[in-house]
């Protein structure tokens, strides 16, 4: 028995397309169309269930581990606080790295500028442009702001995620 084939071939293809084929295409497009729209629209709240679905995935492993010898609300205690420090203690220690390195740059880039005459950095203050200098500094402090408020966003989204995941742990 031989199947018959999309589109004929003894015909050409826009005499194959029949209103309802045409039809379901329009609607395939519409409902693929909608879709992108809803995930574009939800993407951050997708974004953060998702991550919080990992992060609950690999917690519960140490949690039903010790769950075998501790009750659970322990262990679930256990669990985040143990994940907490280690997040802090990767942080503090980047950080600390970070502080150390901008340190010695410092210091390097103090001692060619102490060794120069301090006449041509007369000049140049002389050469400056005040109003110039004012704005270039009122910039940085709108960008210092903005960054300021991505800081505390970024923040209260990941309090929200943890939250979510330790829900998640739980049940």
């Amino acid at each position: 028995m031989r199947l018959p084939q999309f589109p004929p071939s003894n015909s050409p293809m826009w005499q194959t397309l029949n209103n309802s084929t045409l039809l379901r295409f329009i609607l395939l497009f519409i409902g693929g169309w909608f879709t992108f729209l809803f995930i574009n629209f939800f993407y951050d709240t997708i974004a953060i269930f998702s991550v919080a679905g990992v992060l609950a995935t690999l917690l519960n492993y140490p949690v039903v581990w010790l769950s075998r010898y501790l009750p659970r609300w322990l262990a679930i205690t256990l669990t985040f606080l143990g994940a907490i420090a280690i997040v802090l203690g990767l942080v503090v220690f980047v950080g600390l790295q970070v502080v150390n390195q901008g340190q010695a740059l410092l210091s390097q880039l103090k001692d060619p500028l102490s060794q120069q005459p301090a006449s041509p950095l007369r000049d140049l203050l002389n050469q400056t442009d005040v109003n110039n200098i004012i704005a270039t500094l009122q910039n940085g402090l709108t960008s210092g702001l903005g960054l300021v408020k991505g800081l505390f966003s970024s923040l209260f989204v990941t309090l929200f995620g943890v939250v979510i995941c330790l829900y998640m742990v739980i049940d």
